[in-house]
């Protein structure tokens, strides 16, 4: 059966009357994807897509996506879930992440690449689960999403096991100093590393 939300020790209200709902088995009746390698043979198979969003796609869901794969990496589940991210409007498609949140990340030691690009209609669908930054990015996607797919939107902070109620947004740095992009660092890492603990157990 599907895994519960964080742990009740550090679970707090979910928003919008959200109930805790389990992250896998969203791909039930979906084909898997296999993806060819550079020699023509398929290569490994992810048994979970996770997709990150945000406003524009160059500070905080790349953030998100490379938090994830880092922490996917250190337990040893990086081939079985493929990650990517992209952004409710088109501002910055083709754009590298912005190079402010690139400076923290790497004085961190979190690389951050891709470029960015916009949310499309079917992303929803594809992905098992779709991880926003803020409440209006959650509203956006929600727009998009099937009435089957809906339960695949989460907030990104959900996972938080720091998060007050009521404090389930990821901050927009783009506005603000470097203060905020380092933190969008270290909540993007401590929420992924939850995220993963979630998938672990379903992967397992």
């Amino acid at each position: 059966g599907p895994v519960p939300g964080p742990p009740a020790s550090r679970r707090r209200p979910e928003p919008c009357g959200l109930a805790p709902v389990g992250v896998a088995g969203w791909r039930s009746g979906r084909p898997e994807q296999r993806h060819a390698t550079s020699s023509g043979r398929l290569g490994s198979i992810p048994t979970m897509r996770v997709l990150t969003v945000c406003s524009g796609n160059i500070c905080r869901s790349p953030t998100a996506e490379a938090a994830l794969k880092e922490a996917l990496a250190a337990e040893g589940l990086a081939d079985r879930v493929e990650v990517d991210s992209a952004g409710t409007g088109p501002w910055h498609v083709g754009e590298p992440p912005d190079r402010r949140m690139r400076k923290a990340a790497a004085d961190a030691g979190l690389h951050l690449d891709g470029r960015g690009r916009q949310l499309a209609p079917g992303d929803v669908e594809d992905y098992d689960l779709v991880l926003t930054m803020d409440r209006s990015n959650q509203r956006d996607v929600l727009r998009l999403a099937g009435d089957d797919a809906r339960d695949r939107v989460r907030m990104f902070r959900e996972f938080d096991p720091e998060a007050d109620p009521g404090d389930d947004e990821v901050p927009d740095p783009y506005y603000d100093g470097r203060e905020t992009f380092d933190e969008v660092v270290v909540i993007a890492r401590r929420t992924a590393r939850e995220v993963v603990e979630q998938l672990r157990g379903q992967l397992a």
